[in-house]
């Protein structure tokens, strides 16, 4: 393969050509797993694989079949990772300057902890959503602006049930509570959380979308769950919960200080390696067009 390159000439310009493909497809395929989508895009791929076949062995039938559906095929892939694309380019405001968001301190988790399991123990139920790298302001509706400081008492006051706006969730962006009583956005599948009631609904439906930390104290079984990418847990006790936080903070925000660059690519070598590797072969296809005319 190094042959090949070199006979090709490869230069910076096309270095830093294969560089943005890979980052492209390094997003694409991190989205993928966060979306649990990978088995659905591995049936269109084989799809594409079988008309593939039917270029390279000249089947008429097969290759006129595909050729008459790829243009509905086109709008049913959209249609079917329309939330997927959605995430993917909001993704890419993520990295720039601009979107850097501030981290909760660790007085702001402790704060939460505490008060989720109080909250358990009163059998209180309770949604508090901290935010990642991606936006979700637009997924929330109604609400009341408070952007105050977090603190153990303001979350159980806001959490009482004579407050007006106990049934709504919290939302937490750094240290402060940017909002309260806001609405989510209910899951579309929600087989996972049927034995549950909505506000475990809700959270799904926000975790699916974003990749917000969404923490449910349920009313009525004084239980905890934690909501991430679609996929939920249950905490068992005080430290953690803590721990959980403290690894969505993490892995979302550098700055934390206990993940950086070294291990951002140890942790996520096998995608690095097979984005740059399929980055590099499109290239390839690409020079050997040019030079055979095919």
């Amino acid at each position: 393969m190094w042959g090949i390159i070199s006979d090709f000439n490869l230069s910076g310009r096309d270095i830093a050509d294969i560089i943005i493909i890979a980052f492209i497809i390094y997003l694409a395929i991190q989205l993928l797993r966060e979306t649990h989508s990978i088995p659905v895009f591995a049936g269109i791929l084989s799809i594409v694989a079988f008309y593939g076949v039917s270029l390279f062995f000249d089947l008429p039938m097969t290759h006129f079949v595909f050729k008459s559906i790829i243009g509905i095929f086109a709008i049913f892939i959209v249609v079917i990772f329309q939330r997927e694309l959605r995430r993917f380019f909001t993704s890419f405001g993520s990295f720039a300057p601009m979107r850097k968001k501030p981290f909760p301190s660790e007085a702001v988790v402790n704060a939460v902890s505490r008060s989720a399991f109080e909250m358990a123990r009163r059998k209180m139920g309770a949604i508090i959503v901290f935010s990642g790298r991606e936006p979700v302001e637009h997924y929330l509706e109604g609400g009341f602006i408070l952007n105050g400081a977090v603190s153990e008492p303001l979350i159980l006051s806001i959490f009482d049930e004579s407050s007006p706006g106990h049934d709504g969730a919290l939302f937490i962006e750094g240290n402060r509570i940017k909002k309260f009583a806001v609405h989510l956005p209910l899951a579309e599948q929600f087989n996972m959380v049927k034995e549950f009631g909505l506000r475990h609904r809700a959270a799904l439906g926000l975790s699916e979308r974003t990749d917000a930390l969404v923490v449910v104290i349920s009313q009525e079984r004084a239980a905890i769950h934690i909501f991430q990418n679609g996929e939920f847990s249950r905490v068992a006790n005080e430290n953690e919960l803590k721990e959980k936080i403290f690894g969505f903070l993490r892995e979302k925000f550098s700055s934390v200080g206990k993940i950086n660059l070294y291990q951002l690519i140890v942790k996520n070598a096998a995608v690095f390696i097979i984005s740059f590797a399929v980055a590099l072969l499109i290239w390839i296809f690409i020079k050997l067009r040019v030079i055979f005319n095919f």
